[in-house]
């Protein structure tokens, strides 16, 4: 009889589930199921493939290095922290369903196998480049916290003149990034706009906005940080602030004495004794936050330097307060980091790049400067902000 047995095969598979400890029983001919058990035996269909790739990589690479654990990174689990480490390998898992990955070689001296979801995201890492790699945040943003927050005050309402009475000390670019945060929840249908420029906000918006994140994330499995273009090698004697001071800074040891983490020891070693011939560490030997904002300004100043020769105009430090206007014309790599080209009819100057930055190169814009935060906005046109 085909229904016996197809209970059968249920009864079958179920206790098989049971074994591996993706099922258990409650009762007599009931069973619950893990809540992961999709997801789990997916990335056990995938391992296979996954640890064929890692090895052969780590084979042409011609490393060899210890396995503690799981060398395939899992940044779902509770337990997963965030790692750092040398680009070994990138490569394509799954070209038809579009799946990167990279190789690190780790701080904590094992070899760790991370997928990177979309090839998009790996497009701008090549091998040698020191990346950080975490699990995604899909919490609500503190934006989210402000609308929620003004809405329950207002009946279920958010609008820019209700903030602006909530906190009187908000700046009009900050109201506007709250409503362009509104516009992306708008499109997914988790927030309506009404005639009069206001808002209309479910009583689960936060939950919303986790969720909106969470789907943002596909794709993305991964947060990546690249925390040096540079190979470890060029480091200790770079101009500029680097990943290694900030290790230096964070007082921290790298446990692994061998691999990529004895490397790193070994390189925050001479990276000192270059930072006390270059006298800008403090008396006491300790790499501090102002070491690197010196570090910064030297290795900016001698980026203007070289750029103002190629754009025939003098390079001007970028203000600490007040407002930066010119067109954004380029964004140049630096030891420091990613500068942004900001450009006037007399001069230039460099500021932190962003990344939203880019669809508005070679258009005019203009930035209020607080401490380590710059809001952006284009001068012309409907005076956006893009920040």
């Amino acid at each position: 009889d085909g229904t016996e047995w197809s209970q059968r095969f249920k009864n079958w598979r179920v206790k098989h589930l049971a074994r591996m400890g993706l099922a258990e029983k409650t009762g007599w001919g009931k069973w619950r199921l893990d809540d992961n058990l999709e997801r789990t035996l997916r990335r056990m269909g995938e391992r296979g493939d996954i640890l064929k790739a890692y090895h052969r990589k780590l084979s042409q690479s011609k490393l060899q290095r210890p396995v503690y654990g799981d060398p395939i990174y899992d940044p779902v689990d509770s337990l997963t922290k965030p790692i750092t480490g040398k680009v070994i390998s990138k490569g394509i898992l799954d070209d038809v369903n579009d799946k990167s990955f990279v190789i690190l070689d780790t701080t904590y001296g094992e070899a760790v196998f991370v997928e990177t979801g979309r090839a998009a995201n790996i497009a701008d890492i090549e091998a040698g480049m020191i990346v950080k790699a975490g699990p995604q945040n899909y919490s609500p943003k503190t934006s989210d916290h402000t609308i929620a927050e003004i809405a329950s005050k207002c009946g279920g309402i958010y609008s820019p003149s209700a903030h602006e009475m909530s906190d009187p000390s908000a700046r009009e670019e900050f109201i506007k990034a709250h409503v362009r945060r509104l516009e992306a929840m708008r499109r997914t249908g988790h927030a309506a706009r009404n005639s009069d420029g206001s808002w209309t906000i479910p009583q689960d918006y936060l939950k919303r906005a986790s969720a909106f994140e969470k789907s943002r994330g596909f794709g993305n499995p991964v947060a990546l940080d690249i925390v040096s273009r540079a190979a470890l090698e060029g480091l200790p004697r770079t101009i500029g602030k680097t990943w290694l001071d900030a290790e230096l800074m964070s007082g921290q040891s790298n446990t692994a004495c061998s691999g990529f983490g004895q490397e790193t020891e070994d390189a925050k070693l001479k990276r000192l004794q270059f930072l006390r011939s270059q006298n800008v560490i403090s008396k006491d030997g300790r790499v501090t936050q102002e070491t690197l904002a010196t570090l910064e300004k030297m290795d900016l100043d001698k980026a203007g330097k070289s750029l103002s020769s190629e754009m025939n105009k003098p390079y001007d430090r970028a203000p600490e307060s007040g407002r930066i206007s010119g067109t954004y014309t380029r964004a140049v790599n630096r030891p420091s980091g990613k500068y942004a080209v900001i450009e006037t009819s007399k001069e230039f100057t460099l500021v932190p790049w962003r990344a939203t930055m880019d669809r508005n190169l070679g258009k005019s814009i203009s930035g209020l400067v607080k401490g380590p935060v710059i809001s952006w906005t284009l001068t012309k046109g409907i005076g956006r902000n893009i920040s």
